[in-house]
């Protein structure tokens, strides 16, 4: 279920009323910057709108934030992606990287799927929809098919693991490093 800007803003609101002694037509603490960013990251898709604003203002309670200017919101935003990072495992890691650096996955880009060692993408489809119910996957449907992209909240656990080439370049001067400090002179 995908839904409009204007319904995501509303969402946010009553979600907020829920919470407040008084009601209020805005999205306070949320500046209208930052509500348009959390309707931007969420892709339509209320329970990623959801999820998001809980997770950002929870980070914005204990970094100690009132208000979510578009500073504040970024800084929020950034310490929710690290903490879905923790949360990531070595193996999903992997893959949420292949994922970002090819766009996603689909049964039409064979070269992110050759490069998990996966033959088709049928195989793959319910370890995709295990991590779009984690809410570190989007599905975006299509006339022309499915396509899994990684989403803004897990994007850090995306970055964080280094292509081969980098990785055995960090590596080999962790080693040299290592080797200098041990060399007596």
């Amino acid at each position: 279920m995908f839904v409009d800007t204007t319904e995501l803003h509303e969402i946010a609101v009553k979600t907020l009323n829920l919470a407040r002694y008084e009601e209020r037509t805005d999205a306070y603490p949320f500046a209208d910057e930052a509500i348009a960013r959390l309707v931007a990251s969420a892709f339509g898709i209320p329970r990623q709108f959801n999820r998001n604003c809980a997770d950002v203002l929870e980070a914005a309670v204990r970094l100690g934030y009132e208000t979510l200017d578009t500073a504040a919101f970024e800084a929020c935003f950034a310490d929710m992606q690290i903490n879905v990072s923790a949360e990531v495992d070595a193996q999903v890691r992997q893959l949420l990287y292949i994922a970002q650096k090819n766009g996603g996955f689909s049964q039409d880009n064979r070269r992110a799927l050759t490069e998990l060692g996966w033959g088709d993408f049928i195989e793959v489809l319910p370890m995709l929809d295990y991590l779009v119910q984690r809410d570190l996957m989007i599905r975006q449907d299509y006339t022309s098919g499915i396509r899994f992209i990684v989403a803004p909240r897990a994007e850090k656990a995306a970055a964080l693991l280094l292509p081969p080439a980098e990785s055995q370049q960090h590596d080999d001067e962790a080693a040299d490093a290592n080797a200098e400090l041990s060399t007596p002179e």
